[in-house]
């Protein structure tokens, strides 16, 4: 909703931009048909204004060519509404030899090229006309001059903002790598040393070949800690992960997962970002499949429809060999994995019992 009302007035700023040169315009005209500037020419009149208001939109791309046609309005039609706002502009957006083109504005009156205005002449004005130059380039360029001093500021302000909270994340992220180091990594090497020390003392082989598989396993997990480790405290942390899907159901098949696998065929030719999308969902349910439900199939169906890569992980109903704890953060992982890419997550129980991980991601090719 915020985004939505950002946009909105975004678009109406930039409609009143456009509205702007050509209430000007239409004051000028009227001016100069007040003021008898142009001798009731029509032409003389309206186009001078009109060229002027076409030139202040490309200001940014021409400002030579507003500056003329803002001093030939004025010269022309007499009044100087024209040369106000591209002063006010040049101070503001300081294009290159903005300066002199303040300098030549300031110029115009006391070189007699453009008239004084009317209220000067008719005895309105409680100031002499040697301050024409005053209202009409000084003023304004100072106004341009004190907008985008505020603008700098504000924008030196966000910039520190950012500074600020970009070095609490890093804070953060080095708080939590020491604890995960220190908790998480201490006791998983204690596991290591454990199994280690019940292969060298145990005189059964199948003893002896669980504990290398659970050192072999706990080393791999110390692996991946100590990457994530790693991008914990890099402060140019990118995740890149290497791995695709075949890697993980490979991964899962050496666990003792029986997996089966269709239209995986589907998944090639995926852009990197979106295959690591769905290689981290499919790790994941793989997981879960045999952390509740080991010893059955899970089944893995890609399919592409309707410009889509979608992505289904089913798996019947299982009993754990023993209660192990869950954060319950894996499904929150990956659902903010796929939504940040607009796509769709869905994870719960099936019919039958079991349960189904379902992620629909868009623009496949």
């Amino acid at each position: 909703m915020t985004s939505e009302i950002h946009h909105r007035t975004i678009a109406a700023l930039r409609r009143f931009r456009l509205l702007v040169p050509l209430l000007l315009a239409v004051y000028a005209i009227g001016y100069g048909r007040l003021s008898g500037a142009a001798e009731g020419q029509v032409v003389w009149e309206v186009v001078p204004p009109l060229l002027a208001a076409v030139t202040l939109l490309l200001f940014r791309h021409e400002p030579a060519l507003t500056v003329f046609f803002a001093a030939a309005c004025w010269s022309i039609t007499g009044s100087a509404v024209f040369v106000i706002a591209t002063a006010y502009l040049l101070a503001r957006r300081q294009p290159t030899f903005w300066w002199a083109y303040i300098l030549a504005f300031v110029a115009l009156f006391p070189a007699g090229l453009v008239p004084a205005p009317q209220y000067f002449e008719a005895g309105f004005a409680l100031l002499p006309t040697a301050i024409v130059p005053v209202y009409s380039t000084i003023a304004p360029a100072l106004v341009g001059l004190l907008q985008r001093a505020l603008g700098d500021a504000r924008n030196l302000e966000l910039s520190m903002a950012k500074a600020r909270a970009a070095t609490a994340v890093v804070e953060e992220r080095l708080r939590v790598s020491r604890e995960l180091h220190d908790i998480v990594g201490q006791r998983l090497s204690g596991l290591v040393l454990q199994a280690g020390a019940i292969e060298a003392t145990t005189r059964e082989a199948k003893t002896a070949e669980m504990s290398r598989e659970l050192q072999e396993s706990g080393r791999v997990a110390l692996e991946d800690l100590h990457y994530v480790l790693r991008l914990l405290r890099s402060r140019n942390a990118v995740h890149c992960d290497t791995r695709d899907p075949a890697d993980v159901i490979g991964d899962a098949i050496g666990r003792g997962q029986t997996v089966v696998t269709r239209h995986l065929e589907d998944l090639q030719g995926l852009p990197p970002a979106t295959l690591r999308v769905v290689t981290a969902v499919m790790d994941e349910a793989l997981h879960n499949a045999a952390k509740y439900a080991p010893n059955v199939p899970v089944t893995i169906v890609a399919a592409r429809p309707s410009n889509t890569i979608q992505v289904v992980i089913t798996n019947p109903v299982g009993t754990p060999v023993m209660q192990l704890p869950s954060g319950g953060f894996g499904l929150d992982a990956a659902r903010e994995r796929v939504e940040e890419f607009d796509g769709r997550f869905c994870a719960g129980i099936t019919e039958d019992g079991g349960f189904a991980v379902e992620i629909t991601l868009p623009g496949a090719p």
